[in-house]
């Protein structure tokens, strides 16, 4: 009997926890946008469409978007950045092909002005050679011709977000972040104009010993940045940077992974949503020293795309769920719709289909699919602690 009593009440716990997540956050079907019968004859996708990014301007939702053979470096990639108001009928706008691989689309904007940011690799599929981070801009209707930009080379963009009347760029020096035995950085460039961008610091944010990259970040009400940088051959950290010292990032370190990550606060809320790896508990980081093996390992397990809320005091990300997405997925984009809607997009393996691993699904085909997410009351002390990642 007392058994049967302590298992209809960790049921009904367990019950009133999908209910609070639930009325956290709740989101539309998944609708497959890209590749599309409706886009427009000139966007000639091919297998691999992912690497997304989305903003509203104007009255107008503009998506940028790399599609090539697959997920690795090709000569044959291209980009474009299309326009919509309703992510059914759409424009071209721009469709830039270089001869070779581009890759992190990033939309960043003024009053009057919308700027298209992303940057050049090479050519060969083993490699990854960032090789200049290039703009465009919208001005009056009239896109500019590329420019290449005045940051360093071999430095990878990741997350743009405007504060207190500065561009803060997050970024990585790409050259060193498959290479186990080279340090490698991330930092925060500003710029005032968005054209003319300059290092926060001499000295970068995190000098890691291996591989540091992928850095999210959002500002919060204090002037405060919180953050999270992936790790290629360790797992992962999160990091905070007090106002007034925004060149000075704190880190919390994990073993767990969170790759492509994008960050936005809602109501005092800080959201991530990231891969996850569904091999066993998560964890990235296995073997000591093996760092190598335990890339390959992670590369054919399972992936999702998922939600997490951030909790600064604890140092912890709180899972809230998994988004439908398999084998080669998690490439997140957000724009806000009204103050409790935002439109996401992501994008993945065939989700109709069998789940697969995530190399399976990196030679193979992907999409681009948009949901509309509705957040509610995100209350942190009513999650399941069970689903939590702690950082020390």
């Amino acid at each position: 009997m007392i058994k049967k009593i302590t298992f209809l009440v960790g049921l009904f716990c367990f019950l009133g926890t999908i209910n609070l997540q639930a009325q956290c956050l709740t989101n539309t079907e998944w609708k497959q946008i890209i590749p599309s019968d409706n886009l427009p004859g000139q966007v000639q996708t091919m297998h691999s469409n992912n690497n997304v990014d989305v903003i509203e301007f104007k009255g107008k939702y503009y998506v940028g978007f790399r599609t090539a053979p697959n997920h690795f470096a090709s000569k044959k990639t291209r980009m474009y950045v299309l326009s919509t108001t309703d992510f059914t009928n759409w424009r071209v706008e721009k469709e830039i092909a270089l001869g070779a691989d581009v890759r992190e689309p990033r939309f960043y904007r003024s009053n009057d002005t919308l700027f298209f940011m992303f940057f050049k690799v090479g050519k060969k599929k083993t490699k990854f050679e960032p090789n200049g981070i290039f703009q465009s801009h919208l001005t009056n209707g009239n896109w500019s011709e590329l420019k290449e930009l005045n940051l360093p080379l071999g430095y990878v963009p990741w997350r743009i977000k405007k504060h207190e009347g500065l561009y803060y760029l997050s970024s990585y020096s790409g050259w060193s972040e498959y290479k186990v035995d080279e340090s490698c950085e991330s930092r925060f460039f500003i710029s005032r104009d968005g054209y003319q961008w300059d290092s926060i610091s001499k000295e970068p944010q995190i000098l890691h010993p291996r591989a540091t990259a992928e850095n999210a970040f959002v500002f919060v009400d204090s002037g405060d940045a919180w953050g999270i940088s992936r790790l290629e051959f360790d797992g992962s950290y999160i990091w905070r940077a007090k106002k007034g010292a925004l060149h000075k990032w704190q880190t919390w370190y994990s073993k767990h992974k969170f790759d492509s990550p994008i960050m936005f606060t809602h109501k005092g809320n800080i959201f991530l949503i990231a891969r996850r790896n569904l091999d066993g508990d998560g964890t990235f980081y296995r073997k000591e020293s093996k760092y190598k093996k335990n890339l390959v390992r992670y590369s054919f397990k399972r992936k999702t795309t998922a939600v997490y809320l951030l909790d600064t005091l604890s140092k912890s990300l709180i899972h809230v769920k998994d988004l439908n997405s398999t084998g080669d997925c998690a490439f997140p984009a957000v724009a806000q719709i009204n103050d409790s809607t935002y439109y996401v997009l992501n994008y993945s393996s065939d989700i109709t289909r069998r789940k697969k691993n995530w190399i399976t699904g990196q030679l193979g085909k992907t999409y681009i699919y948009m949901s509309i997410f509705t957040i509610g009351d995100c209350k942190l002390e009513e999650y399941d602690k069970l689903h939590q990642y702690y950082f020390e």
